[in-house]
């Protein structure tokens, strides 16, 4: 099977048409993203995906927005009542200890029982991941009027082997920051 996916990018903006002119923001620069994978018969499998460049834009309104949208989707956690608090009150009154009976302190009467394990065999499966270039440019500023302040290159290169029995991982990743530092004097 093989697949491939050109101009992949994602953008945001406000909802409302009317007030989307000169507010769309690209958080994701066109990209391709590569797939491929074989597996002849009953043999193992073969996985290749690769993206040659992927470009992050990250400023304050797309923070903003993200932490909207994952603080809507998760609920907040309620808050404990004052009855529970009060009942575990008793947990630190002494207690005469020979009397308790506690599992963990019993003997056990029973013979562990022992299963045979079974020999695990790599059965030859193989996933490639390969991203060349990776930019995430940090921009600070006010709304949409932002300047870059943090650009981070980086590239991946990963390979899984015999997922489903004695999994192996390489991964490299290589990374490189610079400032931005462009200052205007009066």
């Amino acid at each position: 099977m093989t697949a491939a996916i050109k101009d992949l990018q994602v953008r945001a903006c406000p909802f409302l048409p009317v007030k989307r002119k000169d507010k769309i923001t690209t958080v994701l620069q066109p990209c391709d993203l590569f797939y491929q994978a074989t597996q002849i018969g009953t043999g193992p499998q073969a996985i290749d995906i690769s993206v040659k460049s992927l470009t992050l834009k990250v400023s304050p309104v797309i923070i903003n927005t993200m932490i909207t949208i994952t603080s809507a989707l998760y609920t907040t956690k309620e808050t404990i009542p004052e009855e529970n608090v009060s009942s575990i009150s008793h947990l630190w009154e002494k207690k005469d200890t020979k009397n308790l009976k506690m599992w963990f302190l019993e003997e056990s009467n029973e013979t562990e029982k022992t299963s045979p394990t079974a020999e695990l065999v790599p059965k030859g499966e193989m996933m490639k991941m390969n991203i060349d270039s990776i930019f995430i440019v940090l921009e600070a500023g006010i709304g949409h009027r932002t300047v870059p302040m943090l650009l981070a290159k980086s590239s991946f290169s990963g390979e899984c082997k015999n997922w489903s029995t004695l999994i192996n991982l390489h991964c490299q990743i290589e990374l490189e920051v610079s400032i931005c530092s462009i200052f205007q004097f009066s």
